[in-house]
């Protein structure tokens, strides 16, 4: 059975009185410099962050408070010793996120009822402490008996018995008697009886929703977990909102073009939580919907029509109107946009990127919000923040309608400028500009 590190338990016990002292949490965390450097790293957070940098224990203490520290105390232990199993990375990795997350949302619950938020977040963080235990056991069992366990059936193994072993791991640890009944009982459908194993069970469905996976909205209505904690329709809605507040994203990508599409994608697959906040309906950026995409399939279809004669060798005569040519050069162009773009949104799907379309800017220095095209906003929190967008240097003139364009262009040396009806107008001579012109010019229209 694991041991808690002496000075987290001795933190915890003397947290736990009405008048603890400052001095001997300080004492104690002097014992373990691991831990000490942890909590001085969150008291500099941005959750925690004050008008002056904490440098000292003494400051540290004082800014994180009582309840903050044994909660924090608990997670790093966890995170340090309990969930760490060779082989496993990514597994207990996963499993020990989800645990915080449902932690998380056992205080938002508790805070809604006007209950206990310490047992909540205890419940919740160690409701499946009893994984990686169980699974390490398994381990060490086949390698004493020089037998080499699966991969699949030693995950099989640590999912049969977790909540009773979480029991013991927190009966080993003395924590309060009730946290200890709600991590065995979360999963034995005795919610009516005990209200601290419903909120564990609630918050373990708001929490793997949240994280993109089951359940669904109607699912959520129809818990059991619901009716024993006396919660209505809107206060489960209040707490489905808080989602993106209450589990912080890994990574935010602002930004759904190649850069901003690479940076989620390798994030996702290292195991990150990531988030890709994108203006546009789709993925793509200006690449796919105004750049290279759209302007060399514009050339190479306009450079097929034109040398369909050449490649015949004079036989065939093709002509087509202008407008027939031009119709047919923009229906490709978009043909081959949606299809990039699907593309790109099946690739994103399956790297488990999370995707928000809408106007982001920083109410922060992690906090986003994100204006949707229909007016709703949303908030998320990301531990790190990544912009991949282009700003907005200045507003471009908007050239709307190709049958009534009037080119303007200015004349250096008369000083004057001149102004021509045309039927296609290219903005700029540069790679784009280039390719745009070929394509206008093989239908044969006024450019």
């Amino acid at each position: 059975m694991p041991v808690l590190p002496e000075a987290v338990n001795a933190i915890l016990l003397e947290t736990s009185r009405t008048d603890w002292s400052a001095p001997k949490v300080i004492a104690c965390l002097k014992r373990d410099p691991t831990l000490a450097a942890h909590l001085l790293r969150v008291a500099n957070s941005p959750a925690f962050r004050g008008a002056a940098e904490v440098v000292s224990l003494q400051q540290a203490v004082a800014r994180l408070g009582g309840s903050h520290l044994r909660q924090l105390a608990v997670v790093i232990a966890c995170e340090g010793r309990l969930f760490q199993v060779p082989g496993f990375v990514d597994e207990v990795r996963a499993v020990f996120r989800h645990s915080l997350a449902c932690a998380l949302f056992g205080r938002e619950i508790a805070r809604a009822r006007r209950a206990n938020v310490e047992d909540a977040f205890l419940a919740g963080l160690l409701h499946d402490v009893g994984w990686p235990v169980l699974l390490q056991t398994v381990l060490d069992l086949g390698r004493a008996l020089n037998v080499v366990v699966p991969h699949d059936e030693a995950l099989d193994a640590a999912d049969m018995a977790h909540p009773q072993v979480a029991h013991h791991v927190a009966e080993a640890w003395k924590l309060p008697v009730r946290v200890r009944q709600a991590i065995e009982r979360h999963h034995a459908g005795l919610l009516a009886e005990d209200e601290l194993a419903a909120t564990v069970t609630l918050a373990d469905l708001l929490a793997r929703q949240a994280a993109g996976a089951a359940p669904d909205e109607v699912q959520l209505q129809q818990t059991p977990a619901l009716s024993a904690l006396n919660l209505y329709p809107d206060a489960l809605e209040a707490l489905v909102a808080r989602g993106d507040a209450v589990c912080p994203w890994d990574v935010v990508v602002i930004g759904g073009g190649p850069a901003g599409q690479l940076a989620a994608i390798t994030a996702a697959t290292e195991g990150q939580r990531t988030l890709l906040i994108e203006q546009a309906p789709r993925a793509g950026g200006e690449c796919v919907r105004r750049g290279t995409i759209p302007s060399k399939t514009l050339r190479e279809t306009a450079m097929a029509l034109t040398g369909f004669k050449a490649r015949s060798g004079g036989v065939v005569e093709v002509s087509l109107g202008s407008q027939v040519q031009l119709e047919s050069l923009m229906r490709r162009k978009d043909t081959v946009v949606d299809a990039h773009e699907a593309f790109i949104s099946e690739q994103l799907a399956q790297a488990g990127v999370q995707v928000w379309h809408g106007h982001a800017r920083f109410t922060g220095v992690r906090e986003l919000e994100v204006l949707s095209v229909g007016g709703e906003r949303r908030q998320g929190v990301g531990r790190a923040v990544i912009g991949a967008g282009r700003p907005r240097a200045g507003a471009r003139q908007r050239l709307d309608s190709l049958d009534d364009l009037a080119a303007e262009v200015a004349d250096g040396a008369r000083g004057g400028r001149h102004r021509q009806r045309v039927r296609v107008g290219v903005r700029g001579a540069g790679g784009r500009g280039h390719d745009d012109r070929s394509s206008s010019a093989a239908p044969g229209v006024p450019r």
